[in-house]
């Protein structure tokens, strides 16, 4: 593990705009972010530090979120850190979903987006 005291947030997140609010909010409050597009990119960010919170959009095309869910909730070193997923507010079966997957928070994405400093600041 490194030695580097900044506190990480691993992110699950394609789209442009919010991966931009999520910088900007991060920065802020002093948190890094690590934009992860699979599997592997996991285990090559375990080897550098444990994250302080897992961020997953919902509607990312480049996974499939309810798998990664449940992928991220049974591995070593990861279960017990907190995972908030966001969604599109219409889509109330998916945070049904996501939550009976294992994930801890699931908000809706307008939600997720006005009080983005204030839950990144919970883990800060």
């Amino acid at each position: 593990m490194s030695v580097d005291t900044k506190k990480k947030v691993i992110a699950f997140i394609d789209d442009l705009m919010f991966r931009s609010k999520v910088n900007a909010a991060a920065k802020a409050l002093s948190l890094d972010v690590e934009y992860i597009r699979d599997f592997a990119g996991i285990e090559k960010s375990l080897e550098a530090s444990r994250p302080c919170l897992m961020v997953l959009d919902l509607h990312i095309k480049s996974l499939d979120p309810l798998q990664t869910i449940k992928l991220l909730k049974s591995k070593p070193g990861l279960s017990d850190v907190p995972l908030l997923g966001y969604f599109s507010h219409v889509q109330d079966d998916l945070k049904k979903m996501a939550e009976e997957a294992g994930c801890d928070t699931v908000l809706p994405r307008s939600k997720f987006s006005a009080d983005l400093t204030n839950i990144l600041g919970k883990y800060a």
